[in-house]
């Protein structure tokens, strides 16, 4: 059987690096939110059926406005 699952590139949290020396801290936010959407799926070696085994459709965040460019590469 293999699996794989996609998440939302904001899903997470962020891990700070933060490093005591000012010169090298940036002036940034993280993207990450905490994003909920996620899809699992599996494929049978035996019929190469694919099953969707969990799919959560929510989003707690707007897309970026560049989003036709975006999905394609995916």
């Amino acid at each position: 059987m293999r699996h794989i699952s996609y998440e939302c590139s904001r899903s997470g949290n962020h891990n700070s690096q933060v490093s005591s020396d000012l010169t090298k801290r940036r002036n940034a936010t993280s993207q990450r939110t905490q994003c909920p959407w996620k899809l699992n799926v599996a494929c049978p070696k035996t019929n190469n059926v694919v099953k969707i085994n969990s799919f959560v459709d929510n989003h707690n965040h707007i897309f970026t406005s560049n989003i036709q460019e975006m999905a394609p590469r995916f």
